[in-house]
């Protein structure tokens, strides 16, 4: 993985320090809507961050300074989570970033036993349950969208402005990005019957289809997940291919190319 050009121009390490490794997360440092990276440049770990609508944040901090880095390949979602002193970071990262995760946390075990530091593992603290937002047709919304969003592990900058415009309010985003990561995309899936209005399925249908096509590709992760809520919704196959077939008609800008 490599860094995007407009963060190569604004990180700036010392001279001789060399980026030994990328890795891109799926939400910003926060675990909002948004993006960051993590790069390791030793001795340090940089984490560039940015949330839906907002500039690149930086946060840098010393690898021995990381009391404890764990990758999560089991939940839903493979996620990479480290501590540092005053806090903690647990971010979803996508399937490929899996290695270079792995490599990382070999990378930070060797960089704390070189400095004498004690390897052993302190017992992983027990989160206070946190009770989900209610599940809204506005925040059922906001949630499917970010389904989709993350479906094929990337979220292009197309997509991401989409979302910013079909969700105006932060706080419904986070409380769908909330709702996301603790219900997974199956039960999320399964609990929208009965939550939506037929109209209301309908306007998220299309959006679905609007996000998943705004960059100019259909994946095959994304035509799974599509037929999938399609199913859940009770949408008509046909006025599904219909919708398609006209959005794809929408965003072939190619017609007027000269």
């Amino acid at each position: 993985m490599f860094l995007p050009s407009e963060l190569q121009s604004r990180l700036q390490f010392q001279d001789g320090v060399q980026v030994q490794l990328v890795l891109r997360t799926l939400s910003d440092v926060n675990g909002a809507v948004g993006e960051a990276y993590v790069v390791l440049a030793s001795p340090l770990l940089t984490v560039a961050s940015r949330r839906l609508g907002s500039d690149w944040q930086e946060i840098h901090y010393e690898l021995t300074a990381v009391t404890d880095l764990v990758v999560h390949a089991d939940s839903p979602d493979c996620r990479l989570a480290w501590t540092v002193p005053e806090r903690a970071f647990d971010l979803p990262i996508p399937s490929y970033e899996q290695a270079a995760a792995e490599e990382l946390r070999a990378r930070w075990l060797q960089a704390r036993q070189l400095a004498g530091q004690d390897l052993a593992q302190p017992a992983p603290a027990k989160r206070k349950a946190k009770k989900l937002p209610e599940l809204t047709p506005v925040v059922a919304f906001s949630a499917s969208l970010q389904a989709m969003l993350l479906v094929d592990g990337t979220a292009s900058d197309e997509e991401l402005r989409l979302v910013e415009r079909l969700i105006e309010r932060p706080a419904v985003v986070d409380q769908g990005a909330e709702l996301l990561r603790a219900l997974g995309q199956k039960e999320l899936l399964a609990k929208l019957v009965g939550v939506l209005s037929e109209p209301q399925k309908q306007c998220l249908m299309a959006n679905l289809y609007e996000l998943a096509m705004v960059d100019g590709r259909l994946r095959a992760s994304e035509v799974g997940l599509l037929d999938q809520f399609r199913a859940v919704l009770g949408m008509d196959r046909e006025r599904c291919l219909e919708l398609e077939q006209v959005l794809r008609t929408k965003n072939d800008l190619s017609v007027f190319s000269y």
